[in-house]
């Protein structure tokens, strides 16, 4: 892709091959800068949240469940 500015509707960017969406993704996400996730701030109870529930999942391994299975049951409960 060139470095020129685009003006292009979404249902082009979708209409692109995948290979050439990815690579605008990556130019997009390049241009955020050195840390890209000092611009998305994660709230402290969500932390507090994902460490508890890290937490739970080294007490107690075998509670958690393949990806497959977690991407199914997501799928089926929001489509």
């Amino acid at each position: 892709m060139s470095g020129a500015v685009m003006d292009i509707s979404i249902d082009q960017l979708r209409s692109l091959p995948l290979e050439k969406r990815l690579e605008l993704i990556n130019k997009l996400w390049e241009s955020l800068g050195e840390d890209p996730y000092e611009h998305f701030p994660i709230p402290d109870d969500v932390i507090a949240e994902a460490e508890r529930d890290y937490e739970e999942h080294l007490a107690d391994p075998s509670s958690s469940i393949p990806w497959e299975v977690a991407r199914a049951r997501l799928r089926e409960r929001y489509g």
